[in-house]
């Protein structure tokens, strides 16, 4: 995916659109010689299911959604009450430039601690997986991907 790991970060945030990213899954299919898959879609990646699933139906065998609502049921929720979107205030702050970046850093990564924690104490994490997440977002434009597109 665009942005992560160790792939390529494009510079500009229209390089993000779902249309884009969806894209490059069809083409990943495509270039690793199958004529479907079988998507897993978690978060901000169930959008990129459900685009693919509308726009590339010929390349979706199935797919699995984990916490990722259809988009028409989570514009219909946000919109239904204005404290929605303050519950809903992170998928708006991943957008903006700069700022999630610097926030990701603050502190020696005091955020990737904050969203593992749960995880560790679950022991579904180890603090080496811990660091290595630190790592990874301690590098330049790796921080947040601009991919949450509702």
């Amino acid at each position: 995916m665009r942005g992560c790991g160790d792939s390529d970060s494009p510079s500009r945030c229209s390089q993000y659109a779902l249309s884009i990213i969806a894209r490059d899954v069809a083409s990943l299919i495509t270039l690793l010689g199958r004529d479907k898959a079988h998507l897993v879609c978690a978060g901000a990646g169930g959008q990129v299911g459900w685009y693919m699933c509308y726009h590339y139906p010929q390349l979706v065998a199935k797919m699995v959604l984990i916490h990722a609502p259809h988009p028409y049921v989570i514009r219909q929720h946000i919109n239904a009450r204005w404290t929605n979107y303050l519950k809903s205030w992170y998928l708006y702050f991943v957008r903006l430039p700069l700022l999630p970046e610097w926030a990701a850093h603050f502190s020696d990564n005091v955020m990737v601690d904050q969203m593992l924690a749960p995880l560790v104490a679950a022991k579904a994490v180890t603090e080496d997986e811990v660091d290595a997440y630190k790592f990874t977002f301690s590098r330049r434009g790796k921080a947040v991907t601009k991919t949450t597109v509702f």
